[in-house]
């Protein structure tokens, strides 16, 4: 709820800002890249409110974790990030945790 008002009221200020710069085109300078970026990080910010909302301490837990993961593995994909053996038993004890926690709750 606190979030959606904090996103509310920072529209109040934002929207009337990009009319007023350009006001034929208020997205003016955005590339399809970027209003996806934008696109998901609401998206982003919308499930984790999600989650702090409906799961309970250990699922947000995991979850943080599982995100950690998951970026480190397409960080390495993708700009040839570390990809350590400390790095790789972290990740493999974060993935049998939640299958562990799936079969339990």
């Amino acid at each position: 709820d606190r979030n959606l008002q904090l996103a509310f009221y920072s529209m109040l200020i934002y929207i009337p800002w990009a009319v007023i710069d350009h006001p034929n085109n208020p997205f003016h300078g955005w590339s399809s890249v970027t209003v996806l970026v934008a696109f998901f990080g609401a998206l982003g910010g919308i499930l984790v409110a999600l989650v702090i909302k409906y799961a309970d301490g250990v699922a947000k837990n995991l979850a943080t974790a599982s995100s950690i993961v998951i970026t480190t593995a397409v960080s390495h994909a993708l700009f040839n990030g570390p990809m350590t053996s400390s790095i790789l038993i972290g990740s493999l004890v974060v993935v049998i945790s939640g299958f562990n926690y799936q079969n339990v709750a």
